[in-house]
């Protein structure tokens, strides 16, 4: 039985820094993915360094493999605006921008669970999380182990 991949959600701290080994690391794992497990969609939250420097990754990429495509999910529709989103994010840096309704109020609690929609229809989730309790992106990381995820994480 052939499993057929087509997705990726990246997940990370809002402080990661960019450097050269992880966007040399990203960018071999991310090729090593389209090539070798078709992978097509690469889902994107939009908050934080992580983000920022996985969609420069997979844009770069686009370059070499036009048939893959970025998909922003927004948490909450005011991510839409000018002032609430990533300096990256316009329609021209994205194939589709998907609104998941999430009824749970505040900020973080939405996030969460837009992270969680997000890895339902993830084949692979790709982070850049440490192990700290009260960390979001820990905590997805978590959660993505207990869902039995296919998961790679740059941190380690």
């Amino acid at each position: 039985m052939n499993i057929v991949y087509q997705t990726v959600s990246f997940f990370g701290h809002w402080n990661t820094e960019e450097n050269e080994n992880l966007v040399r690391h990203m960018k071999l794992v991310v090729e090593k993915l389209i090539k070798n497990y078709n992978i097509k969609y690469f889902l994107f939250g939009g908050l934080g360094n992580f983000d920022e420097i996985a969609w420069k990754v997979v844009t770069n990429l686009k370059e070499k493999y036009p048939h893959i495509q970025r998909i922003f999910i927004v948490s909450d529709v005011r991510q839409l605006r000018i002032s609430k989103s990533p300096h990256w994010l316009n329609n021209s840096n994205f194939e589709s921008i998907q609104d998941i309704p999430i009824s749970y109020p505040g900020f973080y609690r939405r996030i969460f669970f837009r992270n969680l929609a997000m890895m339902e229809i993830s084949d692979i989730v790709l982070f850049y999380v440490q192990p700290r309790q009260n960390s979001g992106a820990y905590k997805t990381y978590e959660q993505a182990k207990r869902m039995k995820k296919t998961i790679f994480n740059f941190y380690e």
